[in-house]
C-alpha cells in the first residue's frame, strides 16, 4: 500500500510541479511589463496576473512558484525513489512529511496573503495549494502504513539521518539550479546603472505647484499624503502599460504612503492640439472612457483593463470592456460622445504642456518631474530624498 501512495504522490507532485511552472511563467511575464492576459484572469477577484504581478508574490527577490516548483518537482524525484526502493523508503517518507507539513502552512500563509490583503482569488494557485495539501496527506498515511502507526518523531530517529541529509542537499541543489534556469526568464529591461546620478537629476528639476483636481487617486485616500506622485500618461502608449505595472506593485506596498494621481495626455491629436501627426488612434476614445468611467465609480477597472490589454484596445474591445467592468453601457456611450468630456480632458493637456511635458510616461513626485517608470529602486532613492 506505501509504494501505491507514493506512486500517487509522484502523479501530484508531478501535476504540481506543471501548475506551479505555468506561474513562474506568469509571474515573469507580468513583472517584465509584457502586458500578458490569462486565462484565470475572469474579473477584478479571480485574477492571478495581478497576484502574480504583487509585491507579495516574491520572497527576497524569488519567486514564490519557483520555490514552489522546487518543492513539487524534489516531491516527484523522492516519491519515485521511495516507491521503488523499499530501503530508503522510511527516510523518503520522513523527508517529504517534514517538507509537506512546511509546504501546507506556507499554503495557509500565502491563501490568506491573497483573499484578505490583495483581496483577489488565484485558481491556479489554490489548485497548488489543494494539490500540496493532498501529497501531504497521502505522505502522512504512507509514513503511518509502513512505520505500523509510528509518528514523524519515532520514524525519524529510525531513520538514517546521514541518508537524509543527503536527500535534503539534493532539494537544496534542485533549488538552485530551478532559480538559476527560471531566473532566464527575467528581462531586465530597467536597469538603474547610476543611482546617484539618477537622484542628482531629480534634486536639479525645479519644484512645480500642481492642482490635483477632481482627478482619479489611487492608494493613499485623503488630503495630505506623506508623498503625492502625479502621472502624465497615454493608454496606448507601451512604456505607460510598463510604468502602470510597476506603480501598481508600489501602491500595494506602498499605498499608506503614496497617492498616484492620473492625468490624461493622448498622444492623439483629435483631442489633444499639442499632438501634430496621428500616434495612437483610440487614446483619446481610451481617455474618454476612463473619464466616464470615474463618473460610475469604474475607474481602476477601466484603468486596468485598458493598461492590461493595450495591443487589443479598439472601440470594440473598448465597449465590451465597458460592459465587463459592469458599467452602465447607455451612460458611458452618451458621456463619450459628449464634447463635455472632450472638454473636460483639456485642462490636463494644457497643465502638461505649462510643466513642460516632452514624452509619457512622465511623473511628478514632490512636484518635480521624473521621466519614465519608477520602480521599487527609484520610489525608495526619491523617498529618502523628500524626507517620507
Amino acid at each position: 500500500m506505501t509504494s501505491k501512495l507514493l506512486k500517487t504522490n509522484a502523479i501530484l507532485f508531478l501535476l504540481a510541479s506543471a501548475v506551479s511552472g505555468y506561474l513562474v511563467w506568469l509571474h515573469y511575464q507580468v513583472t517584465n511589463g509584457v502586458g500578458v492576459t490569462s486565462f484565470c484572469q475572469v474579473n477584478s477577484t479571480i485574477d492571478c496576473v495581478a497576484v502574480m504581478g504583487s509585491s507579495y508574490s516574491e520572497l527576497a527577490g524569488i519567486p514564490l512558484a519557483t520555490i514552489g516548483l522546487a518543492y513539487y518537482l524534489f516531491g516527484f524525484i523522492l516519491s519515485l525513489v521511495g516507491a521503488r526502493d523499499s530501503f530508503s523508503r522510511r527516510e523518503v517518507l520522513v523527508s517529504l512529511s517534514a517538507l509537506s507539513v512546511v509546504s501546507v502552512l506556507a499554503s495557509l500563509g500565502t491563501l490568506s496573503v491573497t483573499l484578505f490583503l490583495l483581496h483577489k482569488w488565484c485558481v491556479m494557485c489554490m489548485t497548488m495549494q489543494v494539490l500540496s495539501a493532498t501529497t501531504c496527506m497521502l505522505t502522512l498515511v504512507a509514513l503511518r502504513d509502513f512505520s505500523s502507526g509510528n509518528g514523524l518523531g519515532k520514524s525519524f530517529a529510525q531513520s538514517d539521518r546521514k541518508k537524509i541529509g543527503i536527500y535534503f542537499g539534493a532539494g537544496i541543489a534542485l533549488f538552485a539550479v530551478t532559480f538559476g534556469l527560471t531566473s532566464q526568464l527575467r528581462d531586465d529591461r530597467f536597469p538603474l546603472p547610476d543611482p546617484e546620478k539618477f537622484v542628482d537629476e531629480f534634486r536639479a528639476q525645479k519644484v512645480q505647484t500642481i492642482d490635483p483636481g477632481d482627478s482619479p487617486r489611487q492608494g493613499f485616500q485623503g488630503e495630505n499624503p506623506p508623498l503625492r506622485i502625479f502621472e502624465f500618461a497615454d493608454f496606448q502608449c507601451p512604456a505607460c502599460g510598463f510604468a502602470a505595472l510597476q506603480m501598481h506593485r508600489l501602491l500595494e506596498r506602498y499605498g499608506d504612503k503614496i497617492q498616484l494621481i492620473f492625468k490624461s495626455y493622448p498622444l492623439d491629436p483629435s483631442c489633444n492640439p499639442s499632438i501634430r501627426h496621428a500616434m495612437h488612434p483610440y487614446a483619446c476614445l481610451a481617455a474618454k472612457t476612463a473619464y466616464c468611467a470615474k463618473k460610475q465609480g469604474k475607474f481602476q477597472q477601466i484603468y486596468d483593463k485598458l493598461f492590461q490589454n493595450q495591443k487589443d484596445i479598439t472601440p470594440d474591445n473598448i465597449a465590451a470592456w465597458v460592459t465587463e467592468v459592469g458599467m452602465d453601457v447607455k451612460m458611458s456611450d452618451e458621456c463619450v460622445a459628449s464634447p463635455a468630456t472632450e472638454a473636460a480632458l483639456k485642462p490636463d493637456m494644457e497643465l502638461a504642456e505649462k510643466l513642460g511635458l516632452e514624452s509619457t510616461p512622465t511623473f511628478f513626485v514632490g512636484g518635480r518631474m521624473v521621466k519614465g517608470a519608477i520602480d521599487e529602486t527609484r520610489l525608495k532613492l526619491l523617498m529618502r530624498e523628500l524626507g517620507v
